[in-house]
C-alpha cells in the first residue's frame, strides 16, 4: 500500500489534507481503533449465543447474513468494525445459530446454547 492508495473509510490519529473530521478514504496514517465499541458488539453477541437474547437490528442482520440489512443498520460507531464481527461470528460462533433469518429465530426461540443443551438432555432422556 501507498500513501494515496485508496483502502475504504476509517478513523486515523493523523489525518492529512482529504480527511474529514477524522474520517479518511485514503491511507493517511494510522488507524484509530474504537474496540469499545466492537467489544459491546462481542458482549451482545455472547448474550445471543449464551442466552438466545437477540442482538439488535445490526447484529442479527449480520447473524442472518444479510449484508445490506448489516449496513443499512449500522451506524458510524459500528460500521468501522463489520469485518471483525463477520470475522469473530465465523471463527467463534457456533455454526448453527447464524446464516440465515431462519437459524436466527430458531436460536433465539431455543434460548441460545443453554436451551438447546437443555432441550437435547431432555431428549436424550426420553
Amino acid at each position: 500500500m501507498t500513501p494515496g492508495q485508496i483502502t475504504g473509510v476509517r478513523r486515523v490519529s493523523e489525518p492529512c489534507a482529504d480527511c474529514i473530521d477524522g474520517w479518511c478514504q485514503m491511507n493517511c496514517g494510522a488507524a484509530k481503533p474504537d474496540m469499545s465499541a466492537f467489544d459491546e458488539m462481542k458482549a451482545s453477541i455472547d448474550r445471543y449465543v449464551e442466552k438466545g437474547i437477540p442482538a439488535g437490528g445490526f447484529l442479527e442482520a449480520v447473524l442472518s447474513n444479510d449484508l445490506f440489512g448489516a449496513f443499512a443498520q449500522a451506524d458510524d460507531t459500528i460500521r468501522p468494525h463489520l469485518y471483525e464481527v463477520v470475522r469473530h461470528i465465523y471463527w467463534q460462533v457456533p455454526s448453527g445459530c447464524h446464516g440465515s433469518p431462519y437459524k436466527v429465530t430458531a436460536w433465539i426461540r431455543h434460548g441460545g446454547l443453554g436451551g438447546v443443551k437443555q432441550w437435547k438432555k431432555a431428549e436424550d432422556a426420553e
